[in-house]
């Protein structure tokens, strides 16, 4: 058996603690999420994030610190919150503004402000710390900073009256907000380093960042607001109002970005709530909202399901995507996953869950299984989106074609064409017609109505037109037959110069060319069949011979 080995304090180096803060907090506002999962962690009720070029203030109205809860606050690596309870557990987070500012100090108390702590960490030092022992291994000398060493050189606690500290710390709010008072704790971040003003100062970046990473409130203005926090409320789901100030603007609240414009129409679906689950154990439970038109949602960010734990955001909305059949179906959907199984641990960096059996679980058949539903669930509306579209769409044209019948009197051309086009329409609109009686009964009787109409009107137009051209085909076919007959006997020239000189001519005399589609079949007989196969004698004979039986003559 190995003989156990002993380690001692100069066995762990400063270094571990730049590793690790720029390791985990790769963002800049990484460090703002961190210590409002602390307030949250600490029972708070509201959040007040100041931001200037200089510092940043973070203040909470939480159940503050006891001297024994900031001493244990300021270790590393270790910390006494139950990773089943809280999303903050390493004892890391404290560190998260190493990287950003020169100096960290939290005014905090548990009860009266007047008997109060104030928590120092001088990260400006710590980095110079650092600075010279790495000049020293440059030169060839052992190591002479152990990370214990460094934090007892940088970090302090000291009992102090922290009521001014607390008060000066938030601005009046808005819409009716005061200043949070009594206890809590006031995170305050000075000497921000260029490198991070730049990115603290972007106001949209800072309120996006906020909006899809910690349990904010739903906007007023989303229709689905108050069923969604009903839900939140039963299922222990947390929502904690956050005012944020940046630079010279006024505070504003802040919600989650769920607002009526992120959808096509500006309505979208109303959510429909999934149990996540596997047999008999249960993941969470998801809210989802599908846009309101068979397109993908129009803001891109909010494209897809956003997994949360104690609500707040564990990796992004393009994590689930690839678990997608179709993916088009994951960007026409919103939403989040609120993950309540204990057993389900955000890693550090709360992009993704620790490898264990309950993740694999979690995304085999949890995640699989909402999918499923989800999918089936877009289909059918995609369904009963495309019978609405169609049924819009043929009445749209039916109503277009009976209002356009009228002037189509006569036009066989024409009549023709709505006749094939409402055939068309019906056999489109069968295609969905189950659909449609059980989404929109009424609207369809109208339609079918709308068809019946068109239909019948066209067919008496048809019958009229059907009419007129055979009368005018029997008087033709007569005087061919009377012509085959024999020639009439001539009458004197001069009365015969007294008749119409052409068939036009002639039916004009008497009345028979008030239907425009007639005088155009009239016209093309006489002057592309009549005159070309007739001599012009026996044509005036035959005009002679029609005059005289329309006058009664024969």
């Amino acid at each position: 058996m190995a003989n156990p080995i002993g380690f001692d304090r100069k066995d762990i180096g400063p270094e571990l603690l730049p590793i690790l803060t720029v390791g985990l907090y790769r963002d800049v506002l990484d460090t703002l999420r961190e210590y409002i999962q602390n307030a949250i962690d600490a029972g708070c009720k509201s959040i007040r994030v100041t931001i200037a070029p200089e510092s940043v203030l973070i203040r909470d109205d939480g159940d503050g610190m006891t001297e024994e809860r900031a001493r244990a606050a300021i270790r590393l690596g270790v910390s006494d919150k139950n990773p089943r309870e809280n999303v903050g557990f390493r004892g890391i987070g404290i560190y998260s503004a190493f990287n950003l500012c020169d100096q960290l100090t939290l005014y905090t108390c548990a009860a009266n402000p007047s008997d109060g702590y104030r928590v120092a960490f001088d990260f400006q030092k710590m980095r110079n710390l650092l600075l010279i022992e790495r000049d020293r291994r440059k030169q060839g000398d052992p190591p002479e900073l152990d990370l214990e060493g460094m934090l007892e050189k940088t970090v302090s606690i000291r009992a102090a009256d922290v009521t001014d500290q607390l008060g000066r710390a938030e601005p009046a709010g808005s819409n009716g907000h005061g200043p949070i008072s009594g206890k809590g704790t006031l995170a305050e971040l000075a000497g921000v380093l260029p490198d991070a003003r730049d990115r603290l100062l972007d106001e949209p970046a800072v309120r996006t960042y906020l909006e899809n990473n910690v349990p904010l409130p739903f906007h007023e203005s989303f229709p689905y607001k108050d069923d969604l926090e009903r839900e939140f409320t039963q299922r222990s789901g947390r929502v904690v109002p956050l005012k944020l100030k940046v630079g010279v603007t006024e505070a504003r609240d802040m919600y989650r970005p769920y607002i009526p414009e992120m959808f096509t129409n500006h309505r979208g679906y109303p959510p429909k709530i999934y149990e996540v689950k596997h047999a008999s154990r249960t993941f969470g439970f998801a809210w989802i909202c599908h846009n309101d038109s068979r397109v993908v949602l129009p803001a891109a960010s909010l494209r897809g399901l956003l997994i949360r734990r104690l609500d707040f955001a564990i990796g992004s909305r393009q994590l689930l995507e690839p678990f997608f059949g179709r993916v088009v179906f994951s960007r026409r959907i919103t939403g989040e996953i609120i993950v309540t199984d204990p057993a389900l641990i955000p890693n550090a960096s709360r992009s993704d869950f620790e490898p264990n059996a309950a993740r694999h679980s979690f995304f085999q058949y949890g995640i699989g299984g909402l999918l499923k539903q989800v999918e089936a669930y877009s289909d059918k509306l995609q369904r009963e989106d495309k019978a609405k579209e169609v049924l819009e769409e043929v009445a749209a044209q039916l109503h277009a074609i009976r209002t356009s019948l009228p002037a189509k009197q006569g036009n066989i051309e024409q009549l023709l064409k709505d006749s094939a086009a409402v055939a068309d329409l019906s056999r489109q609109l069968q295609t969905h017609r189950r659909t449609v009686k059980d989404l929109l009964p009424g609207e369809l009787v109208a339609t079918e109505e709308l068809f019946r109409e068109c239909t019948a009107a066209i067919q008496l137009m048809l019958e009229d037109r059907r009419r007129s051209q055979t009368q005018l085909e029997r008087e033709v076919a007569r005087v061919a037959q009377r012509r085959e007959a024999g020639p009439p006997a001539k009458r004197p020239e001069a009365q015969r110069a007294q008749g119409p000189a052409t068939l036009v001519a002639l039916f004009e005399a008497y009345g028979l060319l008030r239907d425009p589609e007639v005088r155009q079949v009239i016209q093309i007989l006489d002057a592309d069949i009549l005159r070309v196969h007739l001599d012009d004698t026996i044509y005036r004979d035959s005009l002679t011979q029609l005059r005289d039986r329309l006058e009664g003559r024969e």
